[in-house]
């Protein structure tokens, strides 16, 4: 799908939703029994085979990866990122579909040389 994203050149981003309400249970227990865990617990796994080329290409990854800790999933997405390239790491957590759900969301927003922001 990168390749494809690549090859076509247009404005594009890759989605993961990951959360629904019997995994937001299971990462709040996963930050009780471990302060440093509570999110997807298959982030690596989903982000390895296309973290670096979506960060050389300036293609944004946005996920709710972080269930019960934002702050926790970034650090090993940021770790992951030996290639050099620059990634700008948000969490956010709170009411963001306006419906009272409270969800938690990383943005990746990724460039080689200038990093990109989202709101």
């Amino acid at each position: 799908m990168v390749d494809t994203l690549i090859e076509l050149g247009g404005p594009c981003a890759i989605f993961f939703k990951t959360l629904g309400e019997r995994t937001v249970a299971l990462a709040q227990l996963e930050k009780r029994r471990d302060p440093t865990r509570g999110y997807e617990p298959m982030l690596e796994r989903l982000l390895e085979p296309i973290l670096v080329r979506c960060a050389q290409h300036g293609i944004p990854i946005i996920s709710n990866f972080g269930a019960a800790n934002p702050a926790g999933a970034a650090r090993p997405i940021v770790d992951a990122l030996k290639a050099g390239a620059q990634v700008v790491v948000t969490g956010r957590t709170g009411n963001l579909d306006g419906h009272g759900k409270s969800n938690s969301y990383i943005l990746l927003g990724m460039a080689v040389s200038v990093p990109r922001k989202f709101v």
